[in-house]
């Protein structure tokens, strides 16, 4: 059953490690839309002419605590791309790179300056032996965080705020 990707938890990842998104045209319900995914029976990530898919994922904090998370998976052919987009502290999903969640992992772990460093995904793409994993690194963090604040900028001045 289709649902909004805001509202999955920890235990939707763990009965279906992989959600794929859906597309306009394979909503059948007329409230679901782009933000929907639905669980999916694949045990791998599938190799498909394309496919986008949120995937269950294991985050390490700087303190060497390991967090669930998600991760998006783009499937073009033989092309894959893993961006790790949230880490669920307790039932809430915080999204990587983010100030507020790095302020968040700091006061739950009660650790210096904690965040996310890098990422395992729980599952295998298709045909590979191993399971993709890699750092997100203090400087990716940082450039990130510096376009989503001119992102939001952008958008108070849009409003006119």
């Amino acid at each position: 059953m289709p649902k909004p990707f805001r509202k999955l938890t920890r235990a939707n990842f763990i009965a279906s490690p992989i959600w794929e998104w859906l597309m306009d045209e394979n909503t059948e319900d007329e409230e679901s839309d782009e933000s929907y995914v639905q669980a999916t029976s694949y045990t791998q990530v599938p190799r498909l002419s394309f496919g986008q898919f949120m995937v269950s994922a294991a985050i390490e904090l700087k303190n060497g605590d390991i967090f669930p998370g998600v991760a998006e998976v783009t499937v073009a052919g033989d092309e894959v791309n893993v961006q790790p987009v949230n880490v669920f502290m307790l039932d809430r999903l915080l999204t990587i790179p983010g100030m507020d969640t790095n302020r968040l992992l700091t006061r739950y772990t009660q650790t210096v300056e904690n965040y996310p460093i890098a990422w395992t995904l729980n599952v295998l793409i298709d045909k590979e032996n191993a399971k993709r994993s890699a750092s997100i690194l203090d400087a990716d963090m940082k450039d990130m965080q510096a376009v989503m604040e001119m992102m939001n900028a952008l958008l108070l001045l849009k409003k006119g705020v």
